[in-house]
C-alpha cells in the first residue's frame, strides 16, 4: 500500500455568519490571527464598505483551505502563509485535538512533513502535559523533531556558505551542539567547520609568504611597488578569493629547493589575484605593470560621461602599458572591485543592509538591499524587482528580503515615477533608458554576477519586468511577473525573449485576467516561428485568488532563479522593435531606429495595440559567418573569442544583402574598455568592434 501524498486535510469546524455573494474584486486579506481568521474591508460604490472575514477550515502539510465566514468564497493558501506564532493555536481548533492524542500525533507528523519543527515541538509538549500516559511516545517523537531540526540547520549552514555568508556558516558550524544528533548530521556540520579551519590556515600561510617574498626583493623600487600590491592583495584575501591563489599554493607545497625564485613566486601569486589562477604569470615586472593598469581601469570606469577625451587618453595609455593585452584586461576586469561603490547603510549582523540610489535626469533612482556579509571579492546574483504602483516601495522591498538573505541575492527596486513621486510604468523610451542606465549604475557600484541578473515585479511592476525582458533580453537570465496581466504590445515582442525562462503567477479571480493575459499566455506555450524553440514558461494559476502579493511564491521563485544563468551568446537574434532604445542585442547593435517604428517611444497605455514593428534578424554560424538578414539601420558587431564555435584564427565573414566582406580578428584593449564603460557588463566583453564603416 502506498499512502496518498499529500495527506487529506484535517478539518477545522467553523460557523458561517452570512452567505453574501463573492466580491467581484477580491480584497487583500490581513494576516491570519491566532484563531486562523483573516479580515478585509470590501469597498462598495455609493454604500458603506462591507466587512469580510475568512477562516482556515482544513489543513495538511502543503496547504490550508480557507472559507469566507461572510461571503461565498473558498480558496487555498500555502501552509507557509500561516504565521509561526499563530499556527499552533489555529491547529488546536482541529477536530479531536482536545480529546484525542492520536489526532495530535497526526498533526505532529503533518508538521514534520511540512518542516515546521518549532510548531511540532510545541504540540508534542502539550501532548505530554495533557495526556501523561503518552510521555514515552512524546519523548520518542521529540527526538525525531530534534534530529530533523538538526538536519534543517545543517541545510541552512550549507546554504549560507554557498551564498557567501562565511562568518555565519563558520560560526554556526563551530558552535553547533552535537548532543543527541544523528551521525550523518554531525559529519556534515564538522565538515563545514573543518573546511573553514583549513581555509583559514591556507589564508594565513599565503599572507605570511607574500609579505616575506616582497621583503626579499633586491630592487628598492620594485620592492616598494610589490609591497603596495601585496598589502591590497592581503586585504582582499578571504574564502571567495582564495581559489585565485591555487597556482601559488602549489609552489608553496613544493620542497624549498624546487620553488622558483622569490620574484617569480610573487608574480604567480599577484597575477592569480589579479587575473585568476588559470592566468598566472612569472614576470614580476609585467605583473606590476598590470597592477598599475588596474588602477587606471578603475579611474577610466569612474569617469563622467562627458569626459570622453580623458577616457580616450586613458584607454590609449592602458593599451600601451607593458604586459597588457585584451585577454589580460578581460581577465582582470572580472575581478575588479566596483569603481563607483554604492553607499550601503549599516546593518544588524546576519541581516541584509539597505542602500539608496538617487535619480538623475537620465537614470532612475532605486532602493535596494545587499545580503548579509556582502563583500567585494564575490559576484552576487541580482534581482531587479519592480514594485506595484500605488504602494510603498519599501514594503515591496521587504517582500523580497527574507529569501534574498537566505540565498545571497542583491535586490534593486527601481523608482520610475512622476513628479508626484508615485512609481509608474508607461513603457516609454525614457523609462527604458532610465532603467538601463540604472542597471549600469548598479553594475559599477556593486559586485554583480552579470550572468545571474533577473528582472521581476508585482502588478504593474510585472508589466515592466516582462517589457524589459522583451526589449533587452541580452541583459537578463530570466523574468518573473507576479499578479500581472502584461501589456498588449507583448504579443509582438515577447518572442524577442523566446530563449529566456518566464515565470508567471496569476489568480483566476484577478479582474479581467484572461482577457488581458490570455493571448500572451497562449504565446508562451507555443513554439516560435522564426527561432523554432519552445518558450521555457512556468505558469502558476491560483484558483479563486485575486490581485495579491503571493508571499508563498517567494521561496519557490528564488529556487527557480537558482536554476538559470544567462544563455550563451545567441546564435540568432530575431527582434521586433517598437522603441528607439531597444537597439542593443548582445553581439549586434543598431545605430538607431527610423522614427516611424518608435511607436512606444511616448508613454502608452497597457491596452494599446495595432503595432507595426521593425525587425532585426541576424545570425552567426560555426564557419565564422555573421549574416545580417534584416535591419532597419546600420549595425555594429561586437566580437568575442567566447562566442560559441567561433574560430578567430580564421577571417570573420560578414554578409549583408549583396555585400560580403572578410575581416581578420584584431583584439583591441580600447574596444574592450569602451564597451565595458557603455554597459558595465564584465562577463560579456567585446574584444573587437566592427563598425559599419569598416564593412
Amino acid at each position: 500500500h502506498i499512502p496518498a501524498w499529500p495527506t487529506p486535510p484535517l478539518p477545522i469546524p467553523r460557523q458561517r455568519a452570512t452567505r453574501n455573494p463573492r466580491p467581484l474584486i477580491l480584497p487583500a486579506l490581513s494576516p491570519f490571527d491566532g484563531l486562523g481568521v483573516s479580515r478585509a474591508t470590501v469597498p462598495r460604490p455609493g454604500e458603506d464598505p462591507e466587512e469580510l472575514s475568512a477562516a482556515v477550515t482544513a489543513v495538511n502539510e502543503m496547504y490550508a483551505e480557507v472559507t469566507s465566514l461572510t461571503h461565498d468564497w473558498t480558496f487555498a493558501v500555502s501552509l507557509d502563509s500561516l504565521p509561526t506564532q499563530n499556527l499552533v493555536s489555529t491547529l488546536s481548533l482541529a477536530e479531536g485535538f482536545q480529546s484525542s492524542p492520536v489526532r495530535r500525533l497526526e498533526i505532529v507528523r503533518m508538521l514534520l512533513k511540512a518542516r515546521r519543527f518549532p510548531e511540532a515541538t510545541a504540540i508534542l509538549q502539550s501532548l505530554g502535559r495533557d495526556f501523561p500516559d503518552q510521555q514515552a511516545v512524546q519523548q520518542q517523537q521529540l527526538q525525531v523533531v530534534r534530529e530533523e531540526t538538526a538536519r534543517q540547520i545543517a541545510d541552512a549552514l550549507e546554504q549560507r556558505r554557498l551564498a557567501g555568508q562565511h562568518n555565519l556558516a563558520a560560526n554556526g558550524a563551530r558552535l553547533y551542539p552535537s548532543k543527541e544528533l544523528t551521525p550523518e548530521t554531525i559529519v556534515r556540520v564538522e565538515r563545514i567547520a573543518a573546511d573553514y579551519a583549513e581555509s583559514h590556515r591556507r589564508a594565513e600561510r599565503i599572507r605570511h609568504s607574500l609579505s616575506e617574498l616582497a621583503s626579499q626583493l633586491e630592487d628598492a623600487a620594485v620592492r616598494t611597488a610589490a609591497r603596495h600590491a601585496v598589502a591590497l592583495c592581503i586585504e582582499q584575501l578571504d574564502p571567495d578569493s582564495l581559489p585565485r591563489f591555487a597556482a601559488f599554493e602549489l609552489q608553496l607545497d613544493a620542497a624549498e629547493a624546487e620553488r622558483p625564485k622569490a620574484d617569480e613566486q610573487l608574480a604567480t601569486a599577484l597575477s592569480g589575484w589579479l587575473l585568476g589562477a588559470e592566468n598566472t604569470m612569472s614576470s614580476l615586472n609585467d605583473v606590476l605593470s598590470l597592477y598599475e593598469a588596474r588602477g587606471m581601469i578603475l579611474n577610466y570606469l569612474a569617469s563622467e560621461p562627458d569626459e570622453t577625451e580623458i577616457r580616450t587618453q586613458q584607454a590609449a595609455q592602458i593599451a600601451r602599458t607593458e604586459g597588457v593585452s585584451a585577454e589580460r584586461i578581460a581577465a582582470m576586469v572580472r575581478h575588479l572591485p566596483p569603481p563607483l561603490p554604492v553607499r550601503i547603510d549599516a546593518a544588524t549582523p546576519g541581516h541584509a543592509a539597505t542602500f539608496r540610489i538617487e535619480p538623475t535626469e537620465n537614470c532612475a533612482g532605486a532602493i535596494g538591499l545587499v545580503p548579509p556579509e556582502y563583500h567585494q571579492t564575490r559576484d552576487w546574483p541580482l534581482v531587479i524587482a519592480f514594485p506595484q504602483t500605488g504602494g510603498d516601495p519599501a514594503a515591496w522591498l521587504r517582500w523580497w528580503q527574507p529569501q534574498a538573505e537566505i540565498h545571497g541575492f542583491i535586490v534593486v527596486m527601481p523608482l520610475v515615477g512622476t513628479e508626484t513621486g508615485e512609481t509608474t510604468w508607461t513603457a516609454s523610451a525614457i523609462e527604458h533608458q532610465q532603467v538601463m542606465n540604472l542597471l549600469r549604475t548598479v553594475r559599477l557600484g556593486l559586485r554583480i554576477d552579470d550572468e545571474r541578473i533577473y528582472v521581476a515585479g508585482h502588478g504593474t511592476g510585472g508589466e515592466a519586468a516582462m517589457d524589459l525582458m522583451a526589449s533587452h533580453a541580452q541583459e537578463f537570465a530570466a523574468v518573473a511577473a507576479i499578479s500581472s496581466t502584461g501589456r498588449k504590445h507583448l504579443q509582438w515582442t515577447a518572442t524577442n525573449a523566446i530563449e529566456k525562462p518566464w515565470y508567471i503567477v496569476i489568480g483566476d479571480a484577478h479582474p479581467l485576467w484572461f482577457e488581458q493575459m490570455g493571448q500572451l499566455a497562449a504565446k508562451l506555450f507555443r513554439r516560435g516561428e522564426e527561432i523554432q524553440v519552445w518558450f521555457d514558461a512556468t505558469f502558476v494559476k491560483y484558483p479563486d485568488h485575486g490581485a495579491e502579493a503571493y508571499a508563498e511564491e517567494a521561496d519557490d521563485l528564488f529556487r527557480w532563479f537558482q536554476l538559470y544563468r544567462r544563455q550563451a551568446w545567441p546564435k540568432r537574434v530575431h527582434a521586433r522593435l517598437l522603441r528607439s532604445t531597444d537597439l542593443d542585442w548582445g553581439w549586434v547593435e543598431l545605430g538607431g531606429l527610423p522614427k516611424q517604428f518608435g511607436q512606444l517611444d511616448a508613454p502608452s497605455d497597457a491596452s494599446q495595440d495595432g503595432f507595426r514593428p521593425a525587425t532585426l534578424d541576424a545570425r552567426m554560424s560555426s564557419a565564422n559567418v555573421f549574416r545580417i538578414e534584416s535591419a532597419p539601420a546600420e549595425v555594429t558587431l561586437y566580437i568575442s573569442p567566447e562566442i560559441p564555435e567561433i574560430d578567430l584564427s580564421k577571417p570573420i565573414r560578414i554578409v549583408e544583402g549583396r555585400k560580403d566582406r572578410r575581416i581578420d580578428y584584431q583584439p583591441s584593449v580600447i574596444h574592450l574598455l569602451e564597451r565595458l564603460y557603455q554597459t558595465g557588463d564584465r562577463k560579456r566583453l567585446c574584444f573587437m568592434r566592427i563598425d559599419p564603416a569598416e564593412r
